[in-house]
């Protein structure tokens, strides 16, 4: 088992409505990711599912730490962030390579599974 299968949500697996999901992402989550400026860090992350018909709105709250120098000693120090983003998933049968948009993405229909491993390292790495 992969360690970042720990950051699956079950889309078809859940009723209608809302469901919260609670997460955490520490040096074991960025050492799955080649080149990752955070090699130390810690951050909760909190998942708000709103599933809906065709759709489902993921609301994302996390917040943490990360490890970084200094800019005046060069010592080590934990750099606190935090993050709020919504993102929008619609499922669709259209090519969805070609799909592109900041806020919304879209999914095969016959996906089971949503693992939000990516979008949640994805918005920590923005925040820097």
């Amino acid at each position: 088992m992969d360690y970042l299968d720990h950051y699956e949500i079950p889309i078809h697996g859940i009723q209608y409505g809302v469901h919260h999901f609670d997460f955490e992402a520490d040096e074991n989550f960025f050492s799955c990711y080649e080149d990752s400026p955070i090699k130390k860090g810690f951050y909760r992350i909190k998942v708000e599912c709103d599933k809906r018909e065709n759709e489902f709105l993921l609301n994302f709250d996390i917040e943490g730490t990360f490890s970084a120098p200094c800019d005046r000693c060069l010592a080590e120090i934990d750099v606190p962030s935090s993050i709020v983003k919504l993102i929008w998933v619609k499922y669709s049968d259209k090519d969805l390579e070609n799909e592109e948009d900041e806020d919304c993405l879209y999914l095969e229909e016959e996906q089971h599974i949503f693992n939000v491993s990516t979008l949640i390292y994805e918005l920590i790495i923005l925040s820097l």
